[in-house]
């Protein structure tokens, strides 16, 4: 994710020699880094992907808050090889960060809200695991991770533990379900995180009619057996807008739709789900079709 071409060892006369996208044409890095991706598939015989991913920033001068731009792409082209090969997605998330006076770069991240929208967003990709990276020195700063040098624990211990204990009640249930892809609207927003790509083409029966202003990013998923099917919302509103996202979502034909939203289960009759999503906030979402055949076959 942070190597240049010449450590992918990928040179630039192959730039478009894949499938014409004019996103990725724009962003040569992003299909280095799929080849490289496709090189480690064709050496490395694994049953998982993992990847750190550490995505909250912030600018030592401004103290502005910013978002890793391929952030979402990033995750985009390892779900897509961990569909096409069998594989699982396991992610790393940010769970420490640098203090202005060591060069800053990674900001501490230890409020529930930044735990909660990284767990959602690797969430919306698929990920079957969520690590978080615990680190003793280094360049990080030591009261930024989730235990101190001196073994107390922190804010950032208690950030994770929180969140944890909402994503418990839908792990099981979450796992019963197979990622076909994730789409971002309203991706050229200026306030939306990861704005800059667009990402893997999700086939239509799969997603919901979606209405909605803000940057929404929205995990699709199908049962194995391709009965029914659930949806990880996410707002990627940049942390510094405090901006909430309110969006409606119909699943034609559906019965009922059941949300979980910070681990509490809420149930709600007909096709039609209606919400605003705080500021870093994420919903897991099951369909339940009935009998109803109408609906769109996964």
């Amino acid at each position: 994710m942070y190597a240049g071409s010449d450590q992918l060892g990928e040179k630039e006369d192959l730039l478009g020699a894949f499938d014409g996208n004019l996103l990725d044409a724009f962003n040569g890095e992003s299909i280095r880094y799929r080849m490289h991706v496709s090189d480690y598939i064709g050496k490395i015989d694994s049953d998982i992907i993992s990847v750190d991913v550490y995505p909250l920033y912030i600018d030592n001068e401004t103290g502005k808050l910013s978002t890793y731009d391929y952030w979402l792409r990033n995750l985009d082209i390892l779900a897509n090889a961990c569909r096409e090969t069998g594989r699982k997605l396991w992610v790393i998330t940010q769970a420490a960060g640098n203090s202005v006076e060591e060069g800053g770069g990674m900001r501490h991240c230890e409020t529930v809200e930044d735990q909660r929208w990284q767990d959602y967003v690797a969430l919306a990709f698929g990920a079957k695991a969520i690590i978080y990276g615990c680190y003793y020195t280094g360049w990080w700063d030591q009261s930024s991770h989730m235990i101190d040098n001196n073994g107390n624990r922190t804010k950032t211990y208690y950030a994770v533990q929180q969140v944890n204990k909402e994503l418990s009640p839908i792990a099981d249930l979450y796992g019963k379900y197979e990622n076909v892809g994730a789409v971002i609207y309203n991706r050229l927003n200026p306030f939306a995180a990861g704005a800059k790509l667009g990402l893997t083409k999700v086939e239509k029966q799969y997603k919901p009619e979606v209405a909605t202003a803000a940057p929404l990013l929205c995990g699709c998923f199908t049962e194995k057996n391709g009965i029914g099917g659930a949806y990880v919302f996410t707002n990627m509103f940049e942390p510094q807008t405090g901006m909430a996202a309110p969006f409606t979502a119909v699943f034609t034909g559906a019965e009922s739709i059941t949300v979980y939203r910070k681990g509490i289960k809420h149930v709600i009759e007909g096709s039609t789900l209606t919400m605003t999503l705080e500021n870093r906030e994420g919903v897991f979402v099951t369909v339940d079709y009935g009998e109803n055949t109408s609906r769109p076959v996964c």
